[in-house]
């Protein structure tokens, strides 16, 4: 019976593929070392935290609007709970970094899931602001590793195909919306634009190169792109630079992989990439028209393009006839400057102490660096409920 479970076990995550691909098995310990990083830096933060919701200092995702209900790890100088789960959950991926060293792919990749549903579990349900851009990317790059056929193949197109859809949203924030960089750190003044447009044909035109047979094509393409990340996570010092860099060797260094998919799995392969391609041009183009620029708000959809910059001032008027401003100010941080995470901040203040009569809210947000527009204004948040998929009134187009 056992052995039935691991050989359904081994055929169904295609686990074989692990023995003869030198590039899947560095994958996996890229995959792994990251996930270690990312645990850690979870530790000592506040995020999905019971002093967080006690503290209203937290935001769920517009789909879950009472994650902090479910919040059960303690910061360390009120428990253990945060330090006794990531040490039990770094215990386990040392046992899976072992097991894979010694080539036990069972173990290793049984441990390695289930250390990422939790991580997929605490940034897509418990916390919408703990992870990092490049957070998302390694759930992606792991799932495949978890679940694909055909896992290095798979791994190579899901990078391209997230590249060319970073390459639209560029291109129609640079160019349509007016939205290039003035001035780029480190590089030689009037060089700026001309460093720009590379960056972007390299990803519209570039990028298709990575998949080809040919090593001189394949591998100069590249450096670039590694010379290109390197540069941008020197600049803004982000935490993506420790996945992408050593990732995008391992998996385009080397030849072609030897296992091909077969044509009914890149059919369908095609078709989910052209299923989500259809609704990311359908972001884009059918609700981000000139009065769209803060629209998705509006619609009850979380803001895909973000922000550069943007001003929030709030009057907290208490029923003893107190008062309180906050006031923000921020400058390049989209998931800040969102109107649905300002709201949901304020918002959480409603049930707290002291008793709240109404909370006055104004929010100006400037995207693709145009001058400041009111999106809200409001004379009571505590009144105000956001929906995912209809029209929030209080939005302002």
């Amino acid at each position: 019976m056992l052995e039935r479970l691991r050989d359904s076990y081994q055929k169904f995550f295609s686990l074989s593929e692990f023995l003869p691909s030198e590039n899947a098995r560095i994958l996996f310990f890229i995959a792994l070392a990251y996930q270690m990083f990312l645990f850690a830096t979870f530790v000592g933060d506040d995020a999905g935290t019971v002093q967080a919701y006690q503290s209203n200092v937290y935001t769920c995702w517009p789909f879950f609007q009472q994650c902090g209900e479910w919040y059960f790890l303690n910061l360390k100088q009120y428990g253990y709970s945060q330090t006794a789960l990531y040490g039990f959950l770094f215990i386990l991926q040392t046992v899976a970094l072992f097991a894979a060293i010694r080539g036990r792919w069972l173990a290793a990749h049984g441990i390695f899931l289930l250390t990422w549903l939790w991580e997929a579990f605490f940034l897509l349900v418990l916390s919408y602001e703990a992870g990092e851009a490049y957070s998302y990317l390694h759930l992606l790059l792991s799932a495949v590793l978890l679940f694909a056929a055909c896992k290095e193949w798979t791994a190579r197109a899901l990078v391209v195909f997230l590249y060319v859809l970073g390459g639209v949203t560029e291109f129609y924030r640079a160019y349509i919306l007016d939205g290039l960089p003035k001035d780029m750190p480190l590089i030689p003044a009037g060089v700026e634009l001309w460093f720009v447009h590379g960056a972007f044909a390299l990803q519209w035109i570039g990028v298709w190169y990575l998949l080809s047979k040919d090593a001189r094509y394949r591998r100069g393409v590249l450096s670039v792109f590694v010379a290109f990340h390197v540069y941008a996570g020197v600049v803004f010092e982000q935490y993506y630079m420790l996945l992408i860099v050593p990732i995008l060797p391992a998996l385009f260094w080397f030849d072609v992989p030897a296992k091909k998919p077969s044509g009914t799995y890149i059919w369908r392969m095609a078709i989910i990439c052209l299923g989500l391609l259809m609704m990311h041009a359908w972001i884009i183009f059918a609700l981000h028209s000139r009065s769209f620029t803060f629209a998705r708000p509006h619609l009850g959809i979380a803001t895909y393009f973000p922000a550069t910059s943007g001003v929030s001032l709030a009057t907290v008027r208490y029923e003893d006839g107190t008062e309180k401003v906050i006031k923000g100010a921020w400058q390049n941080r989209p998931c800040r400057c969102s109107p649905y995470t300002r709201w949901f901040e304020l918002k959480a203040l409603c049930r707290g102490e002291p008793p709240i009569r109404e909370i006055f809210w104004s929010l100006d947000l400037s995207f693709a660096h145009e001058p400041l527009h009111r999106v809200i204004e409001t004379a009571n948040v505590c009144a105000l409920d956001f929906s995912i998929f209809q029209t929030n009134d209080w939005i302002q187009k």
